[in-house]
C-alpha cells in the first residue's frame, strides 16, 4: 500500500460522520458499514448503470451529510500536499491534474476499506 492510500484511507474513516442519522459508529468496520449501506440506500440505483467506483465518486461530488469532504478546490489541494501527494510548488497544470482525479481516487480507496472490512 502507498503512502497516499494510508493517508486517503485515514482520511475516509475519520470523515465519516453517522451522527446526522443517530447511528453509533466506534469501530473502522462500523463506520464503512455504515458509509456504505448509506451510500447503496441514497445512490446504489447508479452502480448497476456507471459502476460501483463512478457511483461512489459522484455521489461524494453530491456532498452527502455522512461523508463531509474536502470540496473545494483550495480543501483538496491542501489536502494533497498534507498527504504528500502533491508538492508544495506543483504548476497548474499538476493541480489541475490532481483535482480531476481528486473523487476517484476518494472512491477507489473507499472500495479498498469495503473489501478490507469485507462489507457488502
Amino acid at each position: 500500500m502507498t503512502k497516499t492510500q494510508i493517508k486517503a484511507q485515514e482520511y475516509i474513516l475519520n470523515t465519516i460522520d453517522s451522527e446526522p442519522y443517530d447511528v453509533k459508529t466506534t469501530t473502522d468496520k462500523e463506520k464503512m458499514q455504515f458509509l456504505y449501506s448509506t451510500f447503496i440506500k441514497e445512490f446504489g440505483f447508479r452502480i448497476e448503470q456507471i459502476g460501483i467506483q463512478s457511483a461512489l465518486a459522484e455521489w461524494y461530488q453530491g456532498l452527502p451529510t455522512v461523508f463531509p469532504l474536502a470540496f473545494t478546490n483550495y480543501d483538496i489541494l491542501e489536502l494533497a500536499k498534507k498527504w504528500g501527494t502533491l508538492e508544495e510548488n506543483a504548476t497548474e497544470a499538476k493541480q489541475d491534474k490532481y483535482l480531476e482525479g481528486y473523487w476517484r481516487v476518494l472512491a477507489a480507496n473507499t472500495i479498498q476499506l469495503f473489501n478490507k472490512y469485507d462489507i457488502k
